[in-house]
């Protein structure tokens, strides 16, 4: 799950390209792409059911997560998202509700 299907179609992209079959290189381009967004949405869904936060909430804390920490954003963006959540949900954080903090 970490390295992904870009370990096999990068690869075999370039070796099409480089062989002189471009069209092939150009179809799996656009399957990787297929492929590589599916797998954005679904994990996004799944990751959020099993976190309780909404699948865009998820995507959008990978974006910022990348934008503020580079790559190793992709981890700290949802961990920091599902920190939050949780102080919000004990009422550590009492921002969006209507519960008061807790003393």
């Amino acid at each position: 799950p970490i390295v992904g299907p870009g370990a096999l179609y990068v690869p075999w992209i370039l070796y099409a390209a480089f062989t002189g079959r471009l069209w092939f290189a150009v179809k799996l381009l656009i399957v990787y792409a297929t492929v590589s967004a599916l797998r954005q949405m679904t994990e996004s869904k799944v990751v959020g059911d099993q976190v309780g936060l909404h699948p865009l909430a998820v995507l959008l804390s990978i974006y910022l997560g990348i934008k503020f920490f580079g790559a190793l954003g992709v981890v700290f963006g949802p961990l920091i998202t599902i920190l939050l959540k949780a102080m919000i949900t004990s009422g550590l954080l009492p921002i969006f509700t209507d519960a008061k903090p807790k003393r």
